[in-house]
C-alpha cells in the first residue's frame, strides 16, 4: 500500500496550490473559497470553478447575487458564504477549510466513499467515522489528513479512468479565467 500511495504523492499539493492561487488572485479569498465549496457537491471540477467564478465576480463587482448558474441545492450555502456565515454540511465546510489552507480537515465526497466501499446516503456519524479513519491513515503514512485525502481521491478517480485534475488545471493561471475545458 505504501508503494501505491507514493505513486500518487504528486496529489499532496492539490490543496496548497489552489489555496496559494486563490490568495494571490482574489481580493476576498475566503469568500471565494466558501463559494467554491458551496457550489462543489455533485459538480465536475471545471463546472464548479466556472460557477463559483461567475457568482464571485458578479457579487464583488456590485451587480448583486446571481445564482442562475448554480444548482438550487447549492443556493443556501452560497447565501451563507455571501453573509460570512458558516457553511452547512460536513463535506462543504471541510472543503472550504481545505481550500483556505487547513490541512487538518478531511473532505469526504463521492470518490472517497467509493474508495472505502460506502454506498447510500452518508449520515453525520458515518462522515465523522470515515474522516477519523482517513486522519489515522494519513498519520500512519506521514501526511496531513487533507493531503492523504487528495492522494486517495486521485487514486480512486484513476481506477475509474479519470485523469488527475486540480482547479489549476481548469483555471488560466495568468488571468484567472476559465479555460474551455470540460471534465469527461
Amino acid at each position: 500500500m505504501k508503494t501505491k500511495i507514493k505513486r500518487y504523492e504528486h496529489a499532496v499539493s492539490w490543496y496548497g496550490e489552489i489555496a496559494e492561487y486563490i490568495r494571490a488572485n482574489y481580493g476576498y479569498p475566503d469568500l471565494f473559497c466558501d463559494i467554491l465549496a458551496a457550489t462543489s457537491p455533485r459538480v465536475a471540477i471545471s463546472r464548479n470553478w466556472s460557477v463559483a467564478n461567475h457568482i464571485y465576480k458578479h457579487w464583488v463587482s456590485g451587480k448583486g447575487l446571481d445564482l442562475s448558474q448554480c444548482m438550487s441545492t447549492h443556493a443556501p450555502n452560497v447565501r451563507r458564504a455571501i453573509r460570512g456565515e458558516p457553511l452547512s454540511g460536513p463535506k462543504v465546510s471541510a472543503f472550504a477549510a481545505n481550500l483556505k489552507g487547513d490541512m487538518s480537515r478531511v473532505t469526504i465526497d463521492v470518490w472517497m466513499l467509493r474508495y472505502y466501499g460506502i454506498e447510500g446516503s452518508v449520515t453525520k456519524k458515518v462522515y465523522t467515522e470515515l474522516a477519523a479513519r482517513v486522519t489515522d491513515e494519513a498519520q500512519e503514512h506521514g501526511y496531513a489528513p487533507a493531503e492523504y485525502q487528495a492522494i486517495i481521491w486521485t487514486m480512486i478517480r484513476k481506477q475509474y479512468g479519470k485523469k488527475f485534475r486540480s482547479f489549476l488545471s481548469v483555471a488560466d493561471v495568468k488571468q484567472g479565467l476559465l479555460f474551455d475545458i470540460y471534465e469527461e
